[in-house]
């Protein structure tokens, strides 16, 4: 079943880097960053001269995204000890607080302030840090409009309105989101784009997926 998910999901090398090149060239426009770390090792050894390190949000305690172990460089298990540790909605639905209690009650007691996305493991977590955890929006929220506009980049020139479809491709809900999308597109007569999801539909839409064309700023405008 995974490698015929493989095999399904697979994009030829053009497209794979031509995505790689669009999300570099936007980190490199738009952010400040310290030089590469490939290691924990190589992260304890030169560290970053920080005064404060936030880890977050989302799947960095997802050890399913981080070759099945915790990894401990976003524990920030690095730098001096003085540094604050801050860790800010954090997604940890996927982490094994009793298989992996041990390493956590070492890794999670050196935050100052610790927030998780959703409540699923907060009484889990909270025992084991011994602190009050809050539950905060993803970061993708605190931003307003105009915040995202400045990074916005040309898409190719679409002069017509549409119905923009990003959604996972739940095998059980399909039909639900092919319901949706269908109603909408009939109440409103715009045609449907979609960047992500199922890739075959019962009805006409216009597919560009997954992302092989589009750039963060693409996807912002």
């Amino acid at each position: 079943a995974y490698v015929l998910r493989d095999f399904y999901n697979y994009r030829p090398t053009s497209s794979r880097l031509k995505k790689k090149k669009f999300f570099d060239d936007f980190l490199e426009k738009n952010f400040e960053t310290t030089i590469l770390y490939e290691t924990i090792e190589e992260l304890r050894n030169n560290p970053p001269k920080l005064d404060v390190c936030i880890s977050g949000s989302d799947q960095v305690w997802n050890p399913k995204l981080t070759n099945e172990i915790i990894d401990e460089a976003y524990f920030c298990d690095f730098g001096r000890s003085d540094i604050k540790r801050i860790g800010y909605a954090i997604s940890a639905c996927q982490l094994d607080t009793i298989v992996e209690k041990d390493k956590l009650e070492k890794l999670v007691k050196q935050f100052n302030y610790l927030s998780l996305r959703e409540k699923e493991k907060k009484d889990a977590l909270e025992k084991i840090y011994g602190k009050k955890i809050e539950i905060c929006l993803d970061p993708t929220f605190l931003l307003k409009a105009n915040n995202y506009a400045a990074l916005e980049e040309k898409c190719p020139d679409i002069k017509e309105e549409y119905i923009l479809v990003y959604a996972f491709d739940y095998k059980e809900l399909r039909a639900i989101l092919f319901e949706l999308c269908k109603k909408i597109e009939m109440l409103t007569d715009k045609s449907i784009k979609v960047i992500y999801g199922p890739r075959k539909w019962p009805y006409k839409v216009d597919i560009h997926y997954p992302f092989n064309c589009i750039s963060p700023g693409m996807f912002l405008t």
